[in-house]
């Protein structure tokens, strides 16, 4: 017998310490299941290519759900975002806004000084010919957390002059009560 444990064992071991400690239930708090969350929406300025001609039609924008069947939405959480935007024209940034209960806030005094939030994201800078059809891809982490009735669009600015159609998608998890 060796003073060395088997390799196989202890990897086997790992797996299921990492399988353990990396689950979705031994992260959330007691008592709060975690639903879920995907979405894939459509911004596009392209008349000859809209988002809805897409199979299946794809929204700029959703609102965030108060229910899923009986329980309670507490909070959607974003965990990651990736797209990627096509045409010739070319975005310097790609962003998921929220707005509040679908209005603007409107109370200074609430030490609330914005009427949306904007989580921005960085497409690659590939830059094609002039004129040229070219595809800028983005892909990052996140921490977006949004409340029930909050509208959440798809936005991205136009650095060079052209057309684009960007789809970005956006999972995560509702957290329920």
């Amino acid at each position: 017998m060796s003073k060395y444990p088997n390799p196989i064992n202890a990897m086997i071991a790992g797996l299921t310490l990492f399988g353990i400690f990396s689950s979705e239930t031994a992260l959330a708090a007691p008592g709060a299941p975690l639903t879920s969350f995907s979405k894939r929406l459509c911004n596009s300025n392209i008349t000859t290519a809209p988002c809805d001609a897409m199979q299946p039609a794809l929204p700029i924008s959703f609102t965030v759900v108060s229910k899923i069947g009986y329980k309670k939405v507490n909070k959607l959480v974003i965990d990651f975002v990736s797209g990627a935007c096509t045409g010739d024209g070319r975005a310097d940034y790609i962003s998921i806004e929220s707005t509040p209960n679908g209005d603007t806030k409107k109370n200074p005094e609430s030490g609330d000084n914005f009427s949306n939030n904007l989580f921005y994201f960085a497409p690659n800078q590939y830059i094609a010919p002039a004129g040229s059809n070219g595809v800028q891809v983005f892909s990052q982490a996140a921490k977006i957390y949004l409340n029930p009735g909050n509208t959440v669009t798809l936005e991205h600015d136009s650095a060079a002059s052209g057309v684009q159609r960007c789809v970005a998608e956006l999972n995560g998890h509702y957290d329920l009560r």
